[in-house]
Formats: structure tokens, C-alpha cells, sequence
């Protein structure tokens, strides 16, 4: 059996890098047959190494493919959307496989007739995006909604929406993923790669700021499931109905990192919608203050919670500041909610004699600091940092963690600073 496969990989390597003499459709055709050995194999050694090589040939192929090739030629194991938009016709070939026990996942190439440019009246030559989404294990929307149940009972299929698509077990319509907009994703991996032209990220800048907005706009956005949005983090309450957020940075080659973000809260029936203005240079002492959506202390959000405190609920998020080349950056913030008015900041965490409105934990860039909430022991558990030698003291750069742990644990008064925790507890 393992002969097989590495005969499939030389033949597939070979369609790939040099067409071995066919056509471009019969190198479509050749791809669309290896798709039906990666749904099949039950090897996981041959599925992980083969994967991600295949991905980026496929991309090649699709990408010097002829449009009218890539409509006309008959797929068995390929499925195929066709997404209309403002100027052009998005081709979305996928398939979906569940291997190695990680759950459904969803591979798919996005194959644009044109590269898009800061100056619209240009024409580029074509363009392909690859994305890997792990699909969802809960149904999003359809008979069997909020309930475990994978995608595995029929044909699960690829349905268009309005600007994207929805991955739809065709048995029980049961929604399992949702993409709102393929140029939102198309825009975001522009804004990842660091080393692209600063005014083609600008101008992907303001699509994506401009698409964000079109989506919190919609009269159901407390309800939508986000998670479709790769390099967008978006993290809400634990019932899904008090707030919605939506962060995201932007990083450029001289190491500047900008944040972005929107949010929507609901206020007895009424969504609100705010966006989040990063002023993170000019907010002189970050950890005091109560702050706001037109004055942010930017950060991308991961995880969130609820604190009750003298019968007022406040949200605690947990975020991260991308690296400026030398430092990276820990924030704990506090979000509540008073009307349509959002406030961030509350003098909340009490730290020896000192009460602060949210901590900000500065430490090098060549280390990685670990910050959770642990659940069962109602504290929020943290790498202590320290310099590297008592001369380092205070300089950022040079901090990182010592083998100990410090914390917050949650109290009636706010989060009491913990310092040498036994993270085993």
C-alpha cells in the first residue's frame, strides 16, 4: 500500500512542475484524482506528508490554468462554487477530509481572473489563494443548531452565499463553517505577509476595514459564528448575546505594528456598533484609566471572563501585542457596558498595595510567555518574567520567564495578585 502512494506523489510531482507532456486539463484532472486518494487514505504518515506540498502545486496549477479550463473540465472528487463578484468571478475548488483525529477540515483555493491594485483601472495577471479551516464540530445553523454533530451524516457540500460561501451537510442542512466574504480572506493574507508592498497592504487595509463594517452591520451579527475569518480574532461572552469583538493586527517590515478592531454590544434588544481606534502611543501610563473605543490601548483578544464585582459584570479579555522587533507585549484589559457606552479599564486588579485598570506585561521578542485563565482554581495564570541579569532591570528586551508562575485570582474585590503559584494545584 505505502508503494502505491509514493507512486501517486511521483506522478502528481511530476504533473505538477512540468505537466509531463499533457495538458493543462489533464493536469487538472490528475489533481482532482489525488484529492480523491487524500479523502480516502486512512495512512496518516502519507496524508501528513503529502499535504502541504500538494497544496502549494495545486495553487501553481490553478493559478496557470486557463479560466475556461478550470469551468469546463468534469471534477469527481473536487467540488466547485463559482462566487460572483464586483469585477470578477471567484473559481473555489474544495474538498473536505478528517484525518489523523483532528476533526473536519476544509482545504480550498480561491482562483481570481485578476490581482486587484491600489490604482482599480490596472489589470494584473491572475491570482490563487490557498487556505487550510478546520471545520466546525457543532452545527452553526440548521435542524441540529448548537448541537455536537459532524459533518459526516451525507454529502457535505460547498454552498455560495451573497460574497461567500457555507460548508452544508445536504441531508440535514446543518451549516458546519461559514465564510462571509472571500476577498475579506483573499485581504487578510495580504495584511499577514509582512514582506508585501506597503501600498498594496494599505490599500488592503481599507477593503478590510470597509468589509468588517459591512458585516457588523448586519441585523444578526450577535448571532454569526466568525470563526471563518483566518487572521481575525473575534471572541464574545459565554451566552453570545451580550457582545461581539473583532481584532486584528497589521504588521510591517520596519517591525511597526498597528491594531485593529470592531465591536458590537447589546443593550436590551439594540445592537451598537463601535469601532476601535488604536492610540496605544498616546496613552502615557496604560495601566491606569478608563479608556474607550475612540481610545484604545490595541491589543488582539483570545479569551474572556465574566467578573462580578459589587453586582456590576464586568468582562476580562486576555490579549497580545504583536512583536515591535524587540518586545512583546501581555495585556489584561476589563470591558463593561453602561447603555450604548462602552468603557475599557476598571480598577480591578489589586496588586500589593497598588490597584491598577488593566496590566500590561512587557518581555523580549525572542521568548514566548504563556498567560491563561485556569478554571478550575479561578485565577488567571501567567509566566513570572524577570531579566536575564539584575543590569537589565526595567529594559523590556531582555525579560522573559524563569521556570515560576504568577496569577490573578478572582475575588469579590477584583483579581488579587498571586505570586509563586503552584501551576499543578
Amino acid at each position: 500500500m505505502r508503494s502505491f502512494f509514493v507512486t501517486v506523489i511521483l506522478l502528481f510531482a511530476c504533473s505538477m512542475h512540468s505537466v509531463c507532456g499533457q495538458t493543462v486539463r489533464q493536469a487538472l484532472l490528475q489533481a482532482d484524482s489525488i484529492v480523491g486518494v487524500l479523502r480516502t487514505t486512512n495512512d496518516p504518515y502519507f496524508f501528513s506528508v503529502t499535504i502541504n506540498d500538494w497544496i502549494e502545486d495545486t495553487k501553481d496549477l490553478l493559478l496557470n490554468s486557463a479560466t475556461t479550463d478550470i469551468d469546463s473540465v468534469e471534477m469527481k472528487s473536487f467540488g466547485r462554487v463559482n462566487i460572483p463578484l464586483e469585477r470578477d468571478t471567484a473559481r473555489v475548488l474544495y474538498f473536505i477530509h478528517n484525518q489523523l483525529n483532528s476533526g473536519p477540515q476544509l482545504v480550498w483555493f480561491v482562483r481570481l481572473s485578476h490581482t486587484y491594485s491600489p490604482d482599480v483601472s490596472k489589470y494584473y495577471e491572475p491570482s490563487c489563494f490557498a487556505f487550510q479551516d478546520k471545520i466546525s464540530t457543532t452545527a452553526l445553523d440548521g435542524k441540529e443548531k448548537g448541537k455536537k454533530s459532524e459533518p459526516q451524516k451525507g454529502e457535505t457540500t460547498m454552498t455560495s452565499t451573497l460574497r461567500g460561501f457555507e460548508v452544508v451537510d445536504s441531508v440535514t442542512t446543518n451549516v458546519y463553517y461559514w465564510v462571509p466574504d472571500v476577498m475579506l480572506r483573499v485581504h487578510l493574507e495580504s495584511l499577514a505577509d509582512i514582506n508585501e508592498e506597503y501600498e498594496m497592504k494599505e490599500y488592503a487595509l481599507n477593503i478590510v476595514k470597509r468589509k468588517m463594517d459591512d458585516l457588523y452591520s448586519l441585523p444578526d451579527i450577535m448571532s454569526k459564528d466568525l470563526r471563518g475569518l483566518n487572521r481575525v480574532v473575534t471572541v464574545s461572552d459565554p451566552d453570545n448575546k451580550v457582545f461581539k469583538v473583532s481584532t486584528y493586527c497589521v504588521s510591517y517590515s520596519d517591525f511597526t505594528t498597528s491594531f485593529f478592531g470592531i465591536m458590537a454590544h447589546n443593550d436590551n434588544g439594540k445592537v451598537y456598533v463601535d469601532k476601535l481606534e488604536d492610540k496605544t502611543d498616546d496613552i502615557l501610563s496604560p495601566e491606569r484609566g478608563v479608556l474607550s473605543p475612540a481610545k484604545w490601548y490595541g491589543a488582539v483578544y483570545y479569551n474572556v471572563i465574566p467578573i462580578v464585582i459589587e453586582k456590576k459584570l464586568y468582562y476580562t479579555l486576555l490579549g497580545y501585542k504583536a512583536s515591535d522587533g524587540l518586545v512583546k507585549t501581555r495585556v489584561i484589559e476589563v470591558l463593561s457596558f453602561k447603555g450604548k457606552k462602552v468603557a475599557f479599564g476598571a480598577p480591578l486588579f489589586l496588586h500589593e498595595k497598588a490597584t491598577y485598570h488593566r496590566r500590561v506585561m512587557k518581555y523580549s521578542a525572542q521568548a514566548n510567555m504563556m498567560m491563561r485563565y485556569d478554571n478550575r482554581i479561578s485565577t488567571l495564570v501567567m509566566d513570572h518574567l524577570s531579566p536575564s541579569s539584575t543590569m537589565f532591570r526595567g529594559q523590556w528586551r531582555y525579560y522573559g520567564p524563569d521556570m515560576s508562575y504568577d496569577g490573578y485570582k478572582m475575588t469579590k474585590q477584583g483579581w488579587e495578585f498571586a505570586n509563586d503559584l503552584d501551576v499543578m494545584d
